[in-house]
């Protein structure tokens, strides 16, 4: 199963009226199992960092 970590600024979870952050949300598969201030990270061997503005 792969797993990555998406570190964010803000982050809006649906649940209150303002945004929180920062965060960092942790993917296992297709599923979010965890976001928080920090989250737990995957093997060195699987990580990967990826910039959506291509930095």
């Amino acid at each position: 199963m792969s797993m990555f970590v998406l570190v964010c600024g803000n982050v809006f979870d649906g649940l209150s009226d303002s945004l929180t952050g920062p965060a960092e949300i942790l993917v296992e598969g297709n599923r979010i199992t965890e976001i928080e201030q920090s989250v737990r990270r995957p093997p060195l061997t699987q990580r990967g960092v990826s910039d959506p503005l291509g930095r």
